[in-house]
């Protein structure tokens, strides 16, 4: 086998120990790796998770901004009221 291949073939072969450690193997064939659904699951789940509270942040960012301006409103209005008087 020449020797370019049989680089390759060595870091193929370490990339996929890492890939099964990382994902849940043990790198011996005894024990399954994480199934590619699970994977697919959990990052959407974790991006789900990100999106949730980032909005949430969004949100309240939206409701103090809405109520400063209510109450900037109120006492302008009140101030306005008051020197009509």
């Amino acid at each position: 086998m020449p020797v370019a291949v049989q680089v390759w073939t060595l870091l193929y072969s370490v990339q996929i120990q890492e890939l099964q450690k990382e994902y849940g193997g043990s790198g011996e064939g005894s024990e399954p790796i994480k199934p590619l659904a699970r994977i697919l699951l959990e990052a959407k789940q974790a991006k789900d998770e990100a999106f949730q509270n980032q909005w949430k942040q969004m949100k309240q960012g939206m409701s103090q901004s809405a109520f400063v301006l209510m109450h900037n409103l109120l006492l302008t209005n009140a101030c306005i009221m008051l020197l009509q008087v």
